[in-house]
């Protein structure tokens, strides 16, 4: 299994450049031969990546409460995977 994670530039959302990402992942892990699965954690907030990554074809795998504390406040991680 392999992790990753990414960030898009705000001012960059909505032109696909998430999706294009994930798919070229996929496509460079499916192509390796060895890895079996891909694994990523999501801010649970973060609804406009959790649905990408839906589309894409991963899982919601559990949720991790009080993971990050950002500015003061916690936020709960998604845990998602995809077999390959």
């Amino acid at each position: 299994a392999g992790e990753f994670g990414m960030g898009v530039r705000q001012s960059w959302w909505g032109r696909g450049i998430g999706a294009m990402l994930v798919e070229r992942l996929i496509a460079w892990a499916e192509g390796t031969g060895i890895v079996r699965k891909i694994d990523l954690r999501v801010r649970e907030d973060n609804t406009r990546a959790i649905r990408l990554y839906e589309r894409s074809g991963f899982v919601c795998e559990g949720v991790l409460q009080r993971e990050l504390l950002v500015r003061g406040q916690f936020h709960a991680l998604v845990s998602m995977g995809r077999e390959l």
